[in-house]
């Protein structure tokens, strides 16, 4: 009597680990939704998306259960994972091609400083990014949410060991800077509903010209609302989350149809560009997603190869996310990559030398 009682309880707790199993691998599928649908006006499949990490974790652990056990039911999370391998790579790096230090080749590096009239010990940052990209010695430094002012930006360019050659204005640029020892030809601003999410500068390079783009697509903002997860103990009935998440949803909403039409006008000026292409920024988006399935469709992005391990590109208490890139024209070949955990914003600086093939 025992032992049958015993294998009910088993038994309960076998379905209830299928249910649960069938649960996360539903919302993985889900999840890759957010790479094939608009998120305008489908801005809602974006959200799984952005959990794919943690779906794709908690598959592998149930995955891994189901092995020990020797069960038929593995079969559910191996589904969810093998139809989607694609994705694996591009947030997961298994094996690196890359060498130890960078080798010859145009160096370029991509940075979200994050510095704007609120940022405390604006001076201290400034001066410590200024050291960082002097050590490192990029041929081109893209940097976003670079706000300014004309006497910072003359400072922080003789600290850094850069001129600053045909640059916007600080008032046009929106603080997307370009900083780059290579001979300008051309810069211009892309726009979308008076938001500038775009720079391009064509430069010269060993005889050629190539266009370089820096862009810092649209974010959801959501510094008020992170409280809604801060706190232990939170009554989710009240009016005050209440309204916190109504207020989250519309960002969400408003980002989302931003940031779309921010990808389409910048995917088509990358077509009709007749140079090589580079391009640099913060998509505040993961590569399962709408915006890196659109800038990635003709560009290469080296991470896959010679990444390692998580791509976390942000600084926070999050699941690990690649939100900021360097994708390049296929004309060249990356020779080394690096997300450097420089910990002096909330981003970590991306890296990569290129050679043209």
């Amino acid at each position: 009597m025992v032992k049958s009682n015993n294998k009910v309880k088993d038994e309960i707790v076998k379905q209830v680990l299928v249910g649960v199993n069938s649960f996360f691998t539903l919302l993985l599928l889900i999840s890759y939704l957010a790479y094939y649908v608009p998120p305008s006006p489908g801005w809602f499949f974006g959200i799984p998306g952005l959990a794919y990490p943690v779906f794709l974790v908690i598959n592998f652990l149930f995955l891994i259960v189901w092995i020990i056990l020797r069960s038929k039911y593995l079969i559910i999370s191996l589904f969810g994972i093998l139809i989607g391998w694609n994705h694996v790579e591009r947030h997961i790096s298994i094996s690196s091609d890359n060498p130890e230090s960078p080798p010859e080749g145009l160096k370029i590096i991509s940075y979200n400083i994050q510095t704007n009239k609120y940022t405390p010990q604006k001076e201290q940052l400034i001066e410590r990014v200024a050291d960082y990209l002097q050590e490192k010695q990029p041929r081109i430094a893209c940097l976003q949410e670079c706000f300014l002012s004309r006497k910072q930006l003359d400072d922080f360019s003789k600290k850094s060991g850069f001129k600053l050659r045909e640059a916007p204005t600080p008032s046009q640029a929106h603080g997307l800077y370009t900083f780059t020892d290579l001979p300008v030809i051309k810069t211009g601003i892309l726009s979308s509903n008076n938001a500038k999410f775009a720079v391009y500068h064509q430069v010269t390079y060993n005889s050629d010209t190539v266009r370089i783009y820096n862009t810092q697509l649209a974010s959801i903002k959501l510094q008020k609302e992170k409280n809604l997860f801060d706190q232990e103990e939170r009554d989710w009935k009240s009016q005050e989350s209440q309204e916190q998440i109504t207020s989250m949803f519309k960002k969400f909403n408003k980002a989302y149809n931003q940031r779309t039409n921010e990808v389409r006008l910048l995917k088509k000026h990358i077509a009709e560009c007749k140079y090589p292409v580079i391009l640099c920024g913060d998509f505040n988006d993961t590569p399962l997603s709408y915006t890196y399935q659109n800038l990635n469709q003709h560009l290469t992005d080296p991470f896959p190869q010679f990444g390692r391990g998580f791509g976390n590109t942000h600084n926070e208490n999050l699941p690990p996310i690649r939100i900021d890139y360097i994708l390049h024209d296929d004309m060249y070949q990356t020779q080394w990559y690096k997300i450097d955990e420089a910990e002096f914003s909330d981003h970590f600086p991306v890296s990569a030398v290129i050679t043209k093939k």
